[in-house]
């Protein structure tokens, strides 16, 4: 339960901890947390996301889910979130957002002067879009440091995929911390995850934990917490 206490963890939550305080500092960075179902990944990336809320951070969520909608619909949760925190004024400065109403319908009522994009090819309209969605972070990122969780990224299309990759190798000085949780068990070295992981680790830099069960120690500090021990 999200009422529950947290518990254990303290290793990794410090480690996820220092890369939000790099990412503070306009060092952006990206930790993709791997375990078997019930582990506890969604939960320690609430953890954090609560800690750099609290820090005054723009907290974004997008949840990958196994009968996806939209080919990038977790994006399109967080972007939402993003330009209403951003506000129309700001939203309409930043370079390429006509491409974002492709995605964002609502976008052309809150900017009924933008210009309407050009048709062009399919791979240039998608680099058009993930470039907009790069600046729309960096431009929040401006504001105030960004945390994305992106939840259940085992189930991730190829274009999210794409677009997590453009972001994290855009990202420049903006400061952004992206906590991707996903299911190591889902995760054969053919699955388009694995591929993209290997990616960032190569090119950003990214981290990976793993978190395995709760040693017995946490457990007792579970039980003690909810009264039971």
């Amino acid at each position: 339960s999200s009422c529950a206490p947290f518990v254990g963890r303290t290793n990794e939550l410090a480690a996820l901890l220092a890369l939000w305080e790099r990412a503070a500092v306009a060092v952006p960075g990206a930790a993709f947390v791997g375990g078997e179902p019930g582990v506890g990944k969604s939960r320690l990336a609430g953890e954090i996301a609560t800690q750099a809320h609290a820090l005054g951070a723009i907290v974004l969520y997008g949840r990958c889910d196994e009968d996806l909608a939209a080919p990038l619909q977790p994006f399109i949760e967080a972007l939402r979130t993003l330009v209403k925190s951003l506000g129309p004024t700001r939203t309409r400065a930043v370079r390429g957002v006509d491409e974002l109403a492709r995605v964002l319908p609502e976008l052309s009522e809150q900017l009924p002067d933008r210009a309407t994009a050009v048709r062009a090819d399919p791979d240039t309209e998608r680099l058009a879009l993930f470039d907009a969605v790069t600046n729309l972070i960096s431009a929040a990122s401006s504001e105030a440091s960004v945390l994305f969780v992106l939840d259940a990224l085992h189930w991730a299309g190829k274009t999210t995929l794409s677009l997590l990759r453009h972001v994290l190798r855009g990202a420049g000085d903006a400061r952004l911390l992206v906590v991707g949780t996903y299911r190591n068990t889902e995760l054969g070295r053919t699955h388009p995850l694995a591929e993209t992981l290997a990616d960032l680790r190569r090119d950003t830099g990214a981290t990976r934990i793993s978190l395995s069960g709760l040693a017995e120690e946490d457990i007792d500090a579970y039980l003690s917490a909810i009264g039971i021990h």
